[in-house]
């Protein structure tokens, strides 16, 4: 997306850069010949082709808060064109940085970046407000004010949760109240991102729309606030521990290189986790025995560094193209470590055994009534109803757990895609496996378990 508040006598150009596999967003905002760059991911180069498009040059790098959910290469970005790099006061990082007080401005071109301190997702939030000559026209919430939304703010630990959602409550109602009514509001996370703490209708928005729209705005009061976002938290990924560390040490950029062809044989020789990146449907015909599904999605990355240990090693099985994307998916949050690409082709060919997972609809499940059935979906969504007498394990804690059964285990979610996931931690345990890859109908969840 491309917004343009250009005037008589100045470019002023903001492009938003989605990246759908965190649900989030980055921008590069660009005056006149200078541009900064607001929450870059880890491949920054396709934030250099934005401004070498342009014919503008670097002049900032500005993170609105340490990431939780992806590695930023805000470090190296800036490294790389001699530019500053920007972050909220007193986040805690001891690599060279420039921090923005609140308040504080940095310049871009003729017009500026005014730091506006916005703590609640995080203790050190900034929002940053692009000022022109007719003052404020968009502000780059990160994790603060969503669309229709709030980042969440039990990232940090239950000990953290309600002093931050005091602190997003009163955040969120200072740039509601302070900013006017067109200025774009442009956040960093949206639809599909834990880190939202409820579903988020767009990409951007105005000050005017989140009056109507925002949960603050709509809480009679700060106690209803915090008592509503508390209860509509699900589970976030494991994995985000390992976040906040990486980029107060910042990870090295991506070597870009191809991942190299392996053989079964030597995959299997190493004993690194096998991963299988086909479509379902073809993982199901045939796979090997307790390698890991994750078919082909948005949230691919999301799932296997979820349930397999952080940054192992793993070999993946998959076509070139569909092992590219996952690598760069996984890339994104410092998972670097993929030995190599299994053909296919070599599953048949080498006369390992293979084995077959059945697949289910919801409609055999009513027929069939498994006397194992798992519901792999979160809490949250255990919390509105189960099929009666389905056993709630969300699929994170399947891949932590061994299940033991001498009858069939059947396990489904919402779409099909975490019963997948489930599949080969239940086939590790010896579980007979029958997954329901079905939208799961709401008059079944209406069943209390």
């Amino acid at each position: 997306m491309r917004i343009d508040f250009s005037t008589d006598t100045t470019r002023v150009i903001v492009d938003q850069v989605a990246v759908p596999s965190l649900g989030n967003h980055s921008y590069v905002v660009t005056v006149g010949d200078q541009a900064v760059v607001i929450d870059p991911q880890r491949d920054v180069e396709q934030f250099e082709m934005l401004m070498d498009r342009a014919g503008s040059r670097l002049v900032a790098v500005l993170e609105t808060h340490v990431h939780n959910d992806y590695v930023s290469g805000g470090f190296w970005l800036a490294r790389r064109h001699g530019a500053p790099y920007i972050l909220p006061s007193e986040c805690g990082a001891t690599f060279p940085h420039t921090e923005l007080a609140d308040g504080e401005a940095f310049g871009v071109g003729s017009w500026s970046l005014v730091a506006r301190d916005t703590p609640g997702h995080t203790f050190h939030h900034t929002s940053y407000v692009l000022v022109g000559p007719t003052g404020d026209v968009a502000v780059f919430t990160g994790g603060s004010m969503l669309v229709g939304a709030v980042g969440r703010s039990d990232l940090l630990g239950p000990e953290s949760t309600d002093e931050l959602l005091s602190l997003q409550y009163h955040s969120v109602t200072g740039l509601i109240s302070g900013l006017d009514a067109p200025t774009v509001v442009a956040p960093t996370h949206g639809a599909g991102s834990f880190c939202s703490a409820s579903p988020v209708a767009g990409t951007t928005s105005t000050i005017e729309a989140e009056r109507r729209h925002n949960p603050v705005c709509l809480a009679p009061s700060e106690e209803a606030f915090i008592s509503t976002q508390k209860a509509g938290y699900g589970l976030f990924p494991d994995y985000y521990a390992q976040m906040a560390p990486a980029n107060l040490e910042p990870r090295p950029l991506p070597d870009g290189r191809d991942v190299p062809r392996v053989t079964l044989d030597a995959a299997l020789a190493s004993g690194v986790d096998i991963v299988d990146c086909r479509p379902f449907a073809e993982f199901a015909r045939g796979h090997l025995r307790g390698s890991i599904s994750v078919p082909p999605s948005l949230q691919d990355a999301t799932y296997l560094a979820w349930t397999l240990p952080w940054n192992s090693p793993i070999a993946i099985v998959g076509s070139e193209a569909a092992v590219d994307t996952l690598r760069d998916h996984l890339m994104r949050i410092g998972w670097d470590t993929i030995e190599g690409r299994i053909d296919p082709s070599e599953l048949a060919a080498t006369g390992v055994e293979l084995v077959a997972t059945r697949t289910a609809r919801f409609v055999d499940v009513m027929r069939e009534r498994p006397k194992v059935l798992i519901d792999a979906r979160d809490p949250a969504d255990h919390a509105g109803g189960i099929i009666d007498g389905a056993i709630p394990a969300h699929v994170s804690a399947l891949a932590q757990s061994t299940v033991v059964s001498d009858q069939p285990v059947w396990v489904h979610c919402q779409s099909g895609y975490r019963a997948a996931v489930s599949i080969g931690f239940l086939e590790r345990s010896g579980c007979d496996v029958t997954a329901v890859i079905d939208d799961l109908p709401a008059q079944l969840v209406s069943l209390r378990g």
